[in-house]
Protein backbone atom coordinates (compact mmCIF):
# COMPACT_ATOMS: atom_id res chain seq x y z
CA UNK A 1 0.00 0.00 0.00
CA UNK A 2 1.23 3.29 -0.62
CA UNK A 3 0.38 6.82 -2.19
CA UNK A 4 -1.86 9.24 -1.16
CA UNK A 5 0.72 10.40 2.15
CA UNK A 6 4.79 10.29 2.67
CA UNK A 7 5.08 7.06 5.44
CA UNK A 8 6.61 7.66 8.59
CA UNK A 9 8.73 4.82 9.40
CA UNK A 10 9.80 3.73 12.86
CA UNK A 11 13.00 3.29 11.54
CA UNK A 12 16.23 5.79 12.01
CA UNK A 13 17.14 6.12 8.34
CA UNK A 14 20.80 5.53 7.28
CA UNK A 15 21.68 6.29 3.60
CA UNK A 16 23.85 3.18 3.05
CA UNK A 17 22.05 1.11 5.75
CA UNK A 18 20.09 -1.43 3.41
CA UNK A 19 23.83 -2.32 2.23
CA UNK A 20 24.99 -4.36 4.86
CA UNK A 21 21.55 -5.38 6.32
CA UNK A 22 19.14 -8.25 7.61
CA UNK A 23 17.65 -9.48 4.46
CA UNK A 24 14.61 -10.32 7.35
CA UNK A 25 13.38 -7.67 9.10
CA UNK A 26 15.85 -4.85 8.54
CA UNK A 27 15.01 -2.10 10.93
CA UNK A 28 16.91 0.67 10.22
CA UNK A 29 20.24 2.15 11.40
CA UNK A 30 20.53 3.02 15.54
CA UNK A 31 22.21 6.41 14.84
CA UNK A 32 20.57 8.41 11.49
CA UNK A 33 22.03 9.95 9.26
CA UNK A 34 20.80 13.34 7.38
CA UNK A 35 20.45 14.79 4.14
CA UNK A 36 21.20 18.56 4.09
CA UNK A 37 19.94 20.75 5.15
CA UNK A 38 18.63 19.15 7.87
CA UNK A 39 19.62 20.54 11.62
CA UNK A 40 22.05 17.71 12.47
CA UNK A 41 21.20 17.84 16.00
CA UNK A 42 17.61 16.44 15.37
CA UNK A 43 17.57 12.18 14.51
CA UNK A 44 16.03 12.05 10.80
CA UNK A 45 13.67 8.95 10.71
CA UNK A 46 12.72 7.35 7.45
CA UNK A 47 9.73 8.60 4.82
CA UNK A 48 8.90 6.15 2.28
CA UNK A 49 6.92 6.54 -0.46
CA UNK A 50 5.32 9.94 -1.81
CA UNK A 51 2.55 11.94 -1.08
CA UNK A 52 -0.52 13.12 -3.35
CA UNK A 53 1.40 16.57 -4.99
CA UNK A 54 4.55 14.27 -5.57
CA UNK A 55 4.66 12.29 -9.45
CA UNK A 56 4.59 9.11 -9.86
CA UNK A 57 8.36 8.58 -10.00
CA UNK A 58 8.45 9.09 -6.35
CA UNK A 59 5.47 6.88 -5.34
CA UNK A 60 6.59 3.35 -4.40
CA UNK A 61 7.13 2.11 -1.18
CA UNK A 62 10.87 1.35 -1.76
CA UNK A 63 11.36 4.88 -2.16
CA UNK A 64 13.12 6.16 0.96
CA UNK A 65 14.09 9.80 2.18
CA UNK A 66 15.08 11.16 5.70
CA UNK A 67 13.46 13.62 7.41
CA UNK A 68 14.16 15.61 10.72
CA UNK A 69 11.47 14.08 13.54
CA UNK A 70 10.00 17.96 14.03
CA UNK A 71 9.09 17.92 9.63
CA UNK A 72 5.73 18.35 9.05
CA UNK A 73 4.01 18.52 5.86
CA UNK A 74 0.18 18.10 5.38
CA UNK A 75 0.60 15.13 2.75
CA UNK A 76 2.26 12.72 5.72
CA UNK A 77 0.80 9.92 7.47
CA UNK A 78 1.46 6.59 9.33
CA UNK A 79 0.52 3.23 9.06
CA UNK A 80 -0.42 1.19 11.42
CA UNK A 81 1.01 -2.68 11.15
CA UNK A 82 1.77 -5.61 13.51
CA UNK A 83 3.25 -8.80 13.45
CA UNK A 84 1.47 -11.72 12.48
CA UNK A 85 3.99 -14.90 13.20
Amino acid sequence: MTGNVWEWCYDWYGREYFKNSPKRNPTGTSIGDLRPPYDPKLPPKVWRGCGFAGSKEYSRITKRWSASIETTLNETGFRIAQTLY
